[in-house]
């Protein structure tokens, strides 16, 4: 559901200070949210507070950042049982992805802002990781290209995390669906994606602590309102290997179709696992099919094995491109994201380049349609 938040009732804790305040604030809609780490001990003890950040913060305690930027701390939103986040809701329009559209009624008119918030089964233990797992990585890790997680609730029949909206939906909408809301990419759209998508990646796979999403594919990729990227939904993402291993071995999850062949195969999961889920991606962005569809002809099910000749080839790239660009697209570029797809499919998982090559490969292509088109520009 989608909530507009008026106002909240501000509690103030330091992690080593018993002390608490109380102070009523109402967000503007250029009031910034970033969830930090919360302390430890609060949450067995605070089951009704949503811990968020408030950037903009005033006189609180402050924690120093990689960067040396500065943050203001204010520890816990509180949860009203009567008239927080469940007052009554106003229907909304349409479903975005993993969450329903909702609107909380405003306590002054104009003043709030539009949040969506998952929820998910408390009684399920694959409901419980997958929250752990998101605030875990969400609310340490801040990018442009990741969502905002911008808190969260523990309760006994409430399990919510609370994210900024991203008014465009997902890439897996704009790709595969119909209809008036979804109207087609452009292959400049499609290329900003693609690097926004490869950037976010590449800061979890060169992050100090390494991360490997584990679930890279179209649905999670949410779209702000400039059609920026950001990766969504943690609860599959693992830590990398340590100690100078190659792998880590886990239970098989994540998305028949995306996931790498070694990691369906052995249960070994590689950094490079992440980047044969982008390659899938990219194959979905330049033909316009899902990776999966029985729908399709006999020998068409599975995209990666009809298609990967084709991406080898030159003279019938063409045939493979998304029918909905009509045209308008550089086949010169097209050729070459097709050759840095199939280095992403390769199987050997040694093979396939890191996301961070990845990102300066599709620059590349992107800064060659821009000298391009200056250059028409020019001789018009």
């Amino acid at each position: 559901m989608f909530l507009f938040v008026a106002s909240f009732s501000f509690r103030i804790h330091s992690p080593g200070d018993a002390s608490r305040g109380q102070v009523n604030v109402s967000l503007s809609p250029s009031l910034h949210f970033s969830l930090s780490r919360p302390p430890p001990h609060l949450l067995p003890c605070c089951p009704m507070m949503l811990f968020c950040t408030i950037l903009s913060w005033e006189g609180e305690q402050t924690r120093e950042q990689h960067g040396g930027n500065r943050e203001k701390l204010v520890w816990g939103i509180a949860w009203d049982s009567t008239r927080g986040l469940r007052v009554p809701m106003v229907p909304g329009r349409r479903v975005q992805g993993w969450v329903e559209e909702k609107t909380l009624n405003p306590v002054k008119s104009g003043i709030g802002m539009v949040v969506a918030v998952k929820k998910l089964n408390p009684e399920s233990m694959q409901g419980l990781e997958q929250w752990q797992s998101e605030v875990n990585f969400l609310g340490r890790l801040s990018h442009p290209n990741l969502v905002k997680l911008l808190g969260y609730c523990l309760e006994d029949k409430e399990l919510l995390l609370v994210y900024e909206y991203m008014a465009k939906g997902s890439l897996e909408n704009h790709l595969f669906r119909k209809g008036l809301a979804y109207e087609p990419l452009s292959w400049s759209l499609r290329l900003k994606i693609a690097i926004g998508a490869a950037r976010g990646l590449a800061f979890l796979h060169t992050s100090e602590k390494q991360v490997i999403y584990r679930d890279f594919k179209a649905s999670n990729i949410l779209l702000d309102s400039n059609y920026n990227a950001k990766l969504s939904d943690f609860g599959l993402a693992k830590h990398g290997p340590s100690g100078g291993d190659s792998h880590v071995t886990t239970r098989v999850m994540g998305t028949y179709g995306y996931a790498a062949p070694e990691y369906v195969a052995t249960g070994h999961l590689y950094v490079k696992s992440d980047v044969y889920g982008f390659g899938v991606m990219l194959l979905e962005m330049l033909s316009g099919l899902r990776a999966l569809d029985t729908n399709r002809p006999s020998g068409q099910h599975n995209l990666i094995d009809f298609a990967r000749p084709t991406l080898a080839d030159r003279r019938k790239l063409a045939r493979l491109i998304d029918n909905r660009l009509e045209g308008q697209y550089s086949l010169k570029g097209a050729y070459q994201v097709a050759q840095l797809t199939l280095k992403c499919l390769a199987g050997d998982p040694r093979s396939r380049p890191s996301m961070k090559e990845v990102v300066q490969t599709l620059e590349k292509i992107e800064a060659l349609k821009s000298r391009s088109r200056e250059a028409k520009n020019v001789s018009h």
